[in-house]
């Protein structure tokens, strides 16, 4: 199950001969999935058999089973952000664009086959700066 939800306001303010559109937002998130794998083998042994190329066809009994790698778990995700940018018009050429966004994901692992429980949980400051010079109208 993944539910996320991303909402922002946009704000255009004009200081003296520079016009500034303002961003806020923020971002809210949770996912839960569940990993089950079988693996088949063929008369119940051996996970490959040989098939003749000649004659691709071959009625070896197929049955699924747990192996000792295969996945059994199941990952539960929170993430959650706030985010801000000003996107400066200098003039009709230049613009600067300076924002700053906060992460924070919580991941937690339970392992079904030997009951190991991980968690890790981040906190992510993500700057960005930038100057976008635009000669001409058609080019962004």
């Amino acid at each position: 199950m993944n539910v996320f939800n991303q909402t922002d306001v946009t704000r255009i303010v004009t200081s003296g001969r520079i016009r500034h559109t303002l961003l806020a937002g923020g971002e809210v998130g949770r996912q839960r999935s569940r990993n089950f794998r079988n693996t088949g083998f063929f008369d119940n042994t051996a996970t490959t058999i040989f098939v003749p190329f000649g004659n691709p066809v071959t009625d070896e009994q197929l049955t699924y089973r747990q192996s000792a790698t295969d996945a059994n778990n199941r990952v539960r995700t929170h993430l959650g952000a706030l985010y801000a940018q000003d996107q400066a018009q200098l003039s009709r050429v230049v613009q600067i664009i300076s924002g700053v966004r906060f992460d924070r994901f919580d991941l937690q692992y339970h392992n079904n086959r030997n009951g190991d429980m991980l968690r890790r949980v981040d906190h992510l400051v993500s700057p960005r700066t930038g100057i976008v010079v635009k000669p001409f109208e058609t080019v962004s």
